[in-house]
């Protein structure tokens, strides 16, 4: 699903630019990071949400954290 994300967020190839596809695709394949960064520094349009942002790191580190139990 992040790869699906990048594409469509960035818009590769043949395959427009499509931001709110992207941010869906991420979510789907939990790139907190990524999604950290959208809403943190409000990119491409997206309105800067520096709570959320945080949330999404803090969610990142933890989802991390219980891949390496695991």
């Amino acid at each position: 699903y992040i790869s699906l994300g990048n594409i469509y967020f960035n818009g590769e190839g043949s395959i427009p630019k499509n931001i709110s596809k992207g941010i869906r695709f991420y979510e789907k394949g939990k790139a907190f990071e990524s999604l950290g960064d959208i809403y943190f520094n409000g990119e491409e349009g997206v309105p800067k949400n520096i709570l959320k942002g945080l949330s999404l790191y803090e969610k990142g580190k933890a989802f991390k954290r219980l891949g390496d139990i695991y």
